[in-house]
């Protein structure tokens, strides 16, 4: 018996080949701008859930600190963390199906920032700064057992960098000044300015370098993402400008409490030449 032809098959027996191409490239590109968008809203759903996450992680950093702690427990830190972790990896897939450029993507993930002001201290990136020097151990340890003293000299970077970015936050502009000195006071802070850049860039650089070591001989991250740099003056459209001072936020957050005993050590010795009129 016959097999009975589809609706499909029939029209296309009776349309002259060039017009039934016509239609089947048509129906193709149509169920291709289908997939897009779907792949598209996919990303920015995903992106609109790590905000959430975000927020409801503040709220719990606030009841972390009603029940007496220093900071939220590892334990728990380690469930926040991995959600937006999987939040994110979502987002990243969605934008890889989706086949979208940089501008595309910085859209959909500039959806995902939960502080617009940049106040990043209770984002999960910087909190899991209290858990720098167990996880960078965890690494070092690691490549130790491989002998190799080039990434074992990036793992052990960070620190060096952060207190580059940090010299410049807590010394006195006038001794900026004097160190960056044309005999022009528009070159000079031109030229403090971008010194104060490219050590911020360095650090963020150096933590993603060491984010993809931690992959690489699969330790944790020190951050669940990496971060964006930003060129001094670079001019950005609004998504991607978003993401990268949100970022630089992040970082600067993250290494403050990291290394809070130094911090809280420069931020006396710059509050006692303050009271003592040195600056």
């Amino acid at each position: 018996m016959e097999q009975e032809k589809s609706s499909a098959e029939i029209i296309g027996e009776n349309l002259p080949r060039e017009t039934a191409q016509e239609i089947g490239e048509a129906t193709l590109a149509a169920a291709q701008r289908s997939l897009l968008k779907q792949a598209v809203e996919t990303g920015e759903h995903f992106a609109k859930d790590l905000k959430t996450t975000q927020l409801q992680f503040a709220e719990q950093l606030k009841r972390s600190k009603e029940r007496g702690e220093l900071h939220i427990q590892e334990k728990e830190f380690l469930v926040w963390e991995k959600e937006a972790s999987d939040d994110w990896q979502r987002v990243q897939s969605a934008e890889a199906d989706a086949e979208l450029g940089a501008h595309e993507r910085a859209e959909i993930e500039a959806g995902a920032i939960a502080y617009p002001n940049h106040d990043c201290d209770n984002t999960i990136e910087a909190q899991s700064g209290n858990f720098y020097f167990a996880r960078i151990r965890e690494l070092i340890t690691a490549i130790e057992k491989t002998g190799d003293e080039k990434d074992l000299e990036v793992a052990k970077s960070f620190p060096d960098t952060a207190a580059e970015h940090l010299r410049f936050k807590f010394t006195p502009r006038d001794m900026l000044r004097d160190e960056f000195d044309t005999g022009d006071p528009s070159s000079t802070w031109k030229r403090v300015d971008e010194a104060r850049n490219r050590a911020h860039n360095r650090s963020i650089q150096q933590l993603n370098a060491i984010n993809g070591l931690a992959e690489k001989y699969g330790t944790t991250r020190l951050t669940f993402r990496n971060f964006r740099v930003k060129g001094y003056l670079e001019n950005l459209p609004p998504a991607e400008d978003a993401i990268a001072e949100n970022d630089r936020a992040c970082l600067e957050s993250y290494y403050t409490i990291a290394f809070k005993s130094e911090v809280a050590r420069l931020t006396a010795k710059r509050r006692r030449e303050a009271s003592y009129g040195l600056y």
